[in-house]
């Protein structure tokens, strides 16, 4: 069977690469990378990395420096982590191995990808979020430093890659149809056997799964996002928005608050709600078969993929026009 090498950067990318190994039974022949950009998610890597090889998973864990990515010297460390991912395979994998990535934008392939990138012998990209292809932009100047630090730009023309799997095709540019194929994970879902499916959840949750499966009955499910982190609202604003939300959204039932994993707001609402930690996505919900009155979110590709009665996103645009507005469900 051949070769698979997976970089993540967020928890939901573990997800997503777990499911994909499981369907093709390949736990021995695939590599899982964690490459963190940051301390909070660096953490959760690493409490989960003593399960995943409890299972049998090979994987490699590692806080990345952004400074020295901008400095343009990050490379060593990548060249680093190419040798520990050649050492577990026992072997040098140029050109043997299939790489898939979520670590890129619209732009280019983030660096943390793209010596994987360059060295596979073909790569599938699969969308991070539903929003992928409307954030902004990276500017020209960026783009054009990637490009000199050895970068890969303009990737959706490279034959090696064989395709790019994301929810909603028809939002993306014209010039990417070639490549584009459509991505529902309740699919792959269904691919997962019941054993599967538990070795998933015990990565994620442990003794926690129990709890949730009783735990979040009759009850709706509202989404955070990392707004104040990534630069897009205050943290106050953040606070007061999913305040509001939670107030609003309880008459159509009790709510559960679910904190992305870069979430690092405290919003102190455990007296009016159920809050469910950071470390895990909230797509893992699904392996649990639990059905929610309602999923609410501002803009999240989380709500269009939770089994739910009412499913609404208060509003696709905030991250260009930053206008928050309660709707009620219809």
């Amino acid at each position: 069977m051949q070769k698979s090498v997976y970089v993540c950067v967020v928890p939901y990318h573990l997800y997503l690469s777990l499911i994909l190994i499981e369907c093709k039974s390949n736990r021995e022949n695939s590599v899982v990378l964690l490459n963190a950009n940051d301390s909070k998610i660096y953490e959760q890597f690493c409490s989960l990395k003593t399960r995943l090889e409890d299972y049998n998973f090979k994987v490699d864990v590692r806080l990345r420096d952004l400074k020295k990515d901008i400095l343009g010297i990050e490379e060593i460390e990548n060249k680093k982590q190419y040798k520990t991912v050649c050492s577990m395979f026992g072997e040098d994998i140029s050109g043997k191995f299939i790489l898939y990535n979520f670590a890129w934008n619209c732009q280019y392939v983030y660096t943390t990808a793209n010596i994987y990138y360059k060295k596979c012998e073909k790569a599938i990209f699969v969308e991070e979020g539903a929003l992928t292809a409307i954030n902004p932009p990276q500017s020209s100047i960026k783009i054009l430093v990637k490009k000199i630090q050895g970068g890969s730009v303009d990737f959706y023309k490279d034959e090696k890659l064989e395709g790019i799997y994301v929810q909603q095709p028809e939002i993306y540019s014209k010039e990417w149809e070639r490549k584009l194929r459509k991505f529902d994970i309740s699919d792959l879902l269904k691919e997962l056997n019941v054993e599967s499916k538990k070795v998933v959840a015990d990565i994620f949750l442990g003794d926690l799964t129990e709890t949730l499966s009783k735990q979040l009955v009759d009850v709706g499910i509202i989404y955070t996002q990392p707004l104040s982190e990534d630069g897009f609202i205050s943290e106050e604003e953040k606070i007061d928005y999913y305040t509001q939300m939670v107030q609003f959204y309880s008459k159509y039932g009790n709510p559960v608050l679910k904190l992305h994993p870069r979430d690092t707001s405290i919003y102190n609402l455990e007296d009016i709600c159920t809050v469910l930690p950071a470390y895990f996505p909230s797509e893992l919900l699904g392996l649990l078969n639990i059905r929610f009155k309602y999923a609410v979110g501002i803009c999240t590709s989380a709500v269009p993929t939770t089994d739910a009665e009412y499913k609404l996103n208060i509003n696709e645009n905030f991250l260009t026009d930053s206008r928050f507005r309660l709707l009620p469900l219809e």
